[in-house]
């Protein structure tokens, strides 16, 4: 009879959480006084024996469902699949910022919103490309010479 739950993580999946509501609506009881559903004494212990969870897990996941109802998790912003950028929007941003707000990686980083991390990654794949800021001039032959003069 012993229902063992299979965790991976440390939150309680949504069919768990599901499963131990479920459990727990045989354990109601209408109170005399006020009229309201409430548990039976004991109904968290031997629901968590039953499932192999702590009683408090299953106190506090009742406590939410009574509360609100929903059986969602609270973290949804760490959920799901992590903010990708395609390689015309990050042309887009890089070309909105003014020429001044381009000279190193933290400006550009800090004017567009987006990570060092992902700025690099689009320079090593070819999105972005590196300018000079100064002007670098040719040698002349004269200045080759006193060039390769100097360094023998």
């Amino acid at each position: 009879m012993n229902e063992v739950t299979h965790r991976t993580c440390r939150e309680l999946s949504s069919s768990d959480k599901v499963t131990v509501i479920q459990r727990l609506q045989p354990f109601l009881k209408k109170d005399k006084l006020t009229k309201e559903d409430k548990l039976a004494h004991g109904a968290f212990k031997h629901i968590a024996e039953h499932l192999s969870l702590d009683p408090r897990t299953v106190a506090s996941t009742w406590r939410l469902f009574s509360a609100g109802g929903a059986m969602k998790s609270n973290k949804p912003g760490n959920l799901g699949l992590k903010h990708t950028y395609s390689s015309a929007l990050i042309k887009h941003l890089v070309g909105a910022i003014p020429v001044e707000k381009r000279s190193t990686y933290c400006d550009m980083a800090a004017a567009t919103g987006l990570t060092l991390g992902t700025l690099r990654r689009h320079l090593k794949k070819g999105t972005l490309q590196r300018r000079w800021s100064r002007i670098k001039p040719l040698l002349t032959e004269a200045n080759k010479a006193e060039h390769l003069a100097f360094c023998i």
